[in-house]
């Protein structure tokens, strides 16, 4: 059992190194990290009893947590964190993917937008009765996802980015987190047959002057996987397929068969093109007789300058410097 503790002691300790390192690139100091770590374990632990059936007083969460009573109070009279933007995702979802919502040919229609009987208000409710429409029409205008014109309201981007809105934005990255972290933990639970995907391809001496291409690159083959994704994904959504006989747990009747909803899916990318500083940067290697430095910029340096690693990948014998790990069935 002390081994089980210890190991995931450091765990925690691998998980909380990229939050102490965004800590510290933007001048917050500890005890802020302190105060909303203990806020968190609060509001968590009474989530998890009440979702185990069991009571969520202060005494079972004070045990859950290892902090006193007093601090469970304290932080139970603490603001709640905002409700994370899973809701607007629904409604894109939802507008993008019912049939209700889409033409003849089946491409997505422009809805009528005025007064709380349009068809938009009518999508945003269908997803939550206690959303506002025209707080949603104005998140999603401010996101640029829509086009107004007249008395109806177009989707012009189906990818919701919370552009310049820091805060919206690290919400977004939470929710991932979450789910990557939950990801790896089945996989190791199922060893023999990983449940989950989890790869990430990375080489770390790439051309600068290459970046806004692979930048490109990544854009366009990532948004064509998610299209795929949300195209497949949405054929078994039991909010877009409605079944007969469906019930308030979201199961219904599908081909005569019984089905039972609930299950969520979810599959995330994303890509990182990092510039190192000049200062320590590794070597450039010749391109067309002249070799690029660190800044990706032509340095005009002869063959005899190259570093021993540049001349090695001329010679062909340069290693490949990828690192992908993998977990998937």
């Amino acid at each position: 059992m002390a081994t089980r503790e210890k190991t995931y002691e450091a765990i925690v300790g691998f998980l909380v190194g990229p939050l102490v390192r965004f800590c510290l690139r933007n001048s917050i100091p500890f005890r802020v990290l302190f105060e909303h770590a203990r806020t968190a374990f609060v509001r968590e632990a009474r989530t998890y009893l009440e979702q185990q059936g069991d009571s969520a007083n202060i005494s079972r969460i004070a045990l859950r947590t290892g902090l006193s009573r007093r601090e469970v109070q304290a932080c139970i009279g603490a603001t709640e964190v905002e409700a994370e933007p899973s809701l607007l995702r629904k409604v894109l979802g939802k507008w993008q993917y019912e049939r209700k919502y889409r033409s003849k040919s089946g491409r997505v229609r422009a809805l009528s937008v005025l007064g709380n009987e349009s068809e938009f208000a009518e999508l945003v409710r269908s997803v939550s009765q206690d959303l506002n429409p025209y707080s949603v029409l104005a998140e999603l205008d401010s996101a640029r996802l829509i086009e107004r014109k007249d008395d109806t309201v177009a989707l012009v981007s189906q990818v919701y980015i919370p552009a310049g809105d820091i805060k919206r934005g690290f919400q977004l990255a939470a929710s991932d987190i979450d789910d990557l972290v939950v990801s790896v933990e089945e996989n190791i639970a199922h060893s023999d047959s990983p449940p989950n995907l989890h790869i990430k391809t990375s080489y770390d001496n790439i051309r600068q002057d290459a970046i806004p291409e692979i930048r490109k690159w990544c854009i366009e083959k990532g948004e064509k996987l998610h299209r795929e994704a949300r195209e497949y994904f949405s054929k078994f959504d039991l909010d877009l397929n409605q079944p007969s006989n469906s019930s308030s747990s979201g199961g219904g009747s599908v081909s005569g068969v019984t089905v039972a909803g609930g299950a969520r899916v979810a599959l995330g990318t994303f890509s990182l093109l990092h510039i190192a500083p000049q200062e320590g940067a590794k070597e450039g290697g010749r391109i067309d007789g002249s070799s690029l430095g660190p800044s990706g910029k032509k340095s005009g340096r002869g063959p005899e300058n190259n570093s021993p690693k540049s001349q090695a990948a001329e010679d062909g014998s340069a290693k490949r410097k990828s690192r992908s790990s993998r977990r998937a069935s």
